[in-house]
């Protein structure tokens, strides 16, 4: 290799090697969101959570907008597929609206993330079902009703013979 004498191929020598610098640094900045995937930031119902079986849907939201091909399928505790769901992309969310109740139980929510950069991502959890009340959820308010007026009774009958008692 030739000693470096002119100033001319020392300066060529030091902007090739900014440059590389330069596109080192570029580089890595790059690579990390090239090699992103998208990642479930929340879900409603949440994972173990027990809700009631009026439940109406299911969202799930990630960190990145979702593309076609990004699916939600929910099952039974025997793996059986609830049918009539279709899953709907909004963004970074992706949901689906149940029709009818679901029976008590466990759930499995099964997910497939897409994103536009041609990566997907798959992952589960599970959710418990609980039976509602039958009355709309009014049944302890009937329940006290009842009591409250069993007690004004019970009153109404001590004061009748207290006063005649009295007499």
């Amino acid at each position: 290799m030739r000693p470096l004498t002119q100033s001319g191929q020392v300066r060529t020598l030091l902007i090739n090697l900014f440059v590389s610098l330069a596109l080192f640094a570029a580089n890595l900045l790059w690579v990390p969101q090239a090699l992103a995937h998208a990642s479930l930031v929340s879900a409603d119902p949440a994972p173990g959570a027990t809700v009631p079986s009026t439940l109406a849907g299911i969202r799930l939201t990630f960190d990145e907008p979702l593309v076609f091909g990004s699916t939600l399928t929910l099952f039974t505790n025997g793996f059986q597929n609830v049918g009539g769901i279709t899953s709907q992309i909004e963004g970074k969310v992706l949901r689906t609206t149940l029709v009818g109740r679901l029976a008590p139980g466990t759930y499995t929510v099964q997910w497939k993330a897409a994103t536009a950069d041609g990566h997907s991502v798959e992952g589960s959890y599970q959710f418990g079902v609980s039976e509602s009340p039958r009355g709309g959820g009014n049944g302890f308010l009937i329940i006290g009703g009842v009591v409250l007026l069993g007690a004004l009774l019970l009153f109404a009958v001590y004061f009748v013979r207290r006063v005649k008692a009295s007499a």
